[in-house]
Order: C-alpha cells, then structure tokens, then sequence
C-alpha cells in the first residue's frame, strides 16, 4: 500500500507542475497582450508566486488525505534488535544492540493480559508459555514490533537457557545472543524489532542438575546448549 501512495504522490506532484506550467503560459500571454495592448485596468490574474503558493497548499492537503487512507509503509532495514528483561525488577538482563541499557520499567505500561494496538498469542510447548505480542501498526521509534513474556510451567529444573535468533527469509541465521540463568526469581521478557522478510525464534531449554553439569562439562565443543536440555520448547515471531 506504501508504494501505491508513492505513485499517487508523483501522479500529484506531476499534475500541480503542469498546472502551474499552464498557468504561467497563460499568465505570460494575457500580460504581454495588455502591455503592448496599452490596457491598464480591469480584472487582472493573480500573480504567479501567489498561484504557486496556492498550488502547494493545495498540493499537501491532497497528499495529507492520501496518507490518512495509505498509512503503511515498509520496515527500515537493520532494525533487527531484541533485550531481554526480568521482570521481578524491570531490569536489562541482555541486549543484542550495542547501547549500554539499564532502566527498563517502560516496558511496566504493557501488560501481559492485553496491549491495545497489539495482537495476543498464547503457546505451550513442554515446559514452557509463551505470551506473544505483535504490532499491528506501522513501526515506530516508541512501540516495539514485539514482545514475549517466556514463563517455565515445569517442575524440577534448576537452571534456565535461551537462545534469540533472527532468522532472514532465503538465507536463514542472521545472528543473535543466548544466556542462561538461575530458574528462581526471573521472568524473563523480550522485546525487540525485526526486518520486513526476517523472523524472531526464541528458543528455551530447561536443565535439571545433572544435564547442567554435563553441559558445563562440554562448553568447549560446538554443541549448542539446547542439546543437553531435559526439555526444549521455541516459537517463532514475525516474518511472512
């Protein structure tokens, strides 16, 4: 729909400079005609600047009408960009970005029961919820595209993993962080942007006691920590 305005953006700005080409030519002749006719009274033409001045007043209310019925734009690019929060003190547990956070209580006026504006999912997958909410607005610098409140519904885990990855359309990984943390007192909560064609897949693993210790005993292989997880769950977010 962004694009259709664009080119009714054009079509308008084509048609107010050959309106005032039209005008000028006309303007031209009808002075030169009364110079050299030696008529000094009568109804005269409004002067050019002023006509200009009316065309593109006329020019930006028909644009601003188009962009109330064409509100969509595309996404900017690079806005692949996720933070993780714990919410028992709305604090920053990680970030993908480079900005050095730290007060993250904006994220206190969304709740997990309802956001105007947004779309409401809920997903269980093993020992794991996941309360998915997407814009369905146009991005912009105050909302986020999305956020996701991740809760472990399960029983004897001691520690907690995830995995967040942006996941381009035809190329596949497009990069991301993971982290782990103690299975008491977090809630975890993402909340980022993507791209128009990427999506977000969080990934979460459970670990009792032993499938830690055996994953702190394997960090120097390329194994993903998932792999030693006593349960795995993930969701997608965004994309086409």
């Amino acid at each position: 729909m962004f694009y259709a305005a664009v080119i009714i953006w054009v079509f308008l700005l084509v048609v107010a400079l050959a309106a005032l080409s039209v005008y000028y030519l006309i303007y031209t002749i009808r002075i030169n005609r009364r110079v050299c006719g030696g008529i000094y009274g009568g109804r005269r033409m409004p002067d050019f600047p002023k006509a200009a001045m009316a065309a593109l007043v006329l020019l930006l209310f028909a644009i601003s009408i188009v962009n109330i019925f064409a509100p969509g734009r595309p996404v900017a690019p690079g806005r692949n960009d996720f933070a993780v929060i714990d919410t028992s003190d709305y604090s920053y547990m990680a970030y993908s970005s480079s900005y050095n956070l730290v007060d993250a209580s904006y994220m206190r006026m969304f709740s997990e029961k309802e956001n105007s504006g947004y779309t409401r999912e809920v997903i269980l997958d093993g020992d794991f919820r996941f309360t998915v909410f997407t814009s369905t607005a146009p991005p912009d610098s105050f909302h986020p595209d999305f956020f996701c409140y991740v809760a472990y519904i399960g029983d004897g885990a001691e520690m907690l993993s995830w995995n967040g990855q942006y996941m381009e359309a035809g190329t596949g990984k497009k990069g991301g962080i993971s982290a782990e943390a103690d299975v008491t007192g977090h809630s975890w909560l993402f909340v980022g942007n993507y791209d128009q064609e990427c999506r977000f897949v969080l990934t979460a693993g459970a670990y009792d006691q032993a499938a830690y210790e055996n994953y702190s005993g394997n960090q120097d292989a390329e194994v993903e920590m998932e792999s030693f997880a006593t349960s795995v769950a993930s969701v997608v977010i965004g994309g086409e």
